[in-house]
């Protein structure tokens, strides 16, 4: 994680969990991994704000608008452990003709499925 990426609405960073580790430390791997055994998270923990950031000056359009989602270092935490959990299992729970969420599949291969069919009528 970053550590001087947007403060969360706790207003901390990343860098002040990581340079003050020995403080926080315990009390947010106790939470990880409360979290990963199904205990709820805490109350007002998954709260995000989100910032719109403009590209260019006077912005006229959205598409010239960086939204930026400013969450808990705890919340980025948690659900980065998450994810990569489901990293490992993805790949069974999702059918093999689905091409996304799958690392290693591509959207392309859906073309050369079609390909393959129409050209086998």
């Amino acid at each position: 994680m970053h550590p001087l990426k947007a403060p969360g609405l706790d207003g901390f960073q990343a860098l002040f969990v990581q340079q003050y580790c020995e403080l926080t430390g315990n009390q947010l791997m106790l939470m990880v991994m409360g979290v990963s055994k199904g205990k709820e998270l805490p109350n007002n923990l998954n709260e995000t704000s989100f910032y719109s950031h403009p590209k260019v000056n006077n912005p006229h359009m959205i598409t010239q608008l960086r939204s930026i989602g400013l969450c808990n270092v705890a919340y980025k935490v948690i659900s980065t452990c998450l994810g990569n959990k489901l990293k490992l299992v993805l790949s069974n729970l999702i059918s093999s003709t689905q091409t996304n969420f799958v690392r290693g599949r591509q959207i392309t291969n859906n073309t050369i499925i079609v390909q393959e069919l129409l050209h086998s009528m």
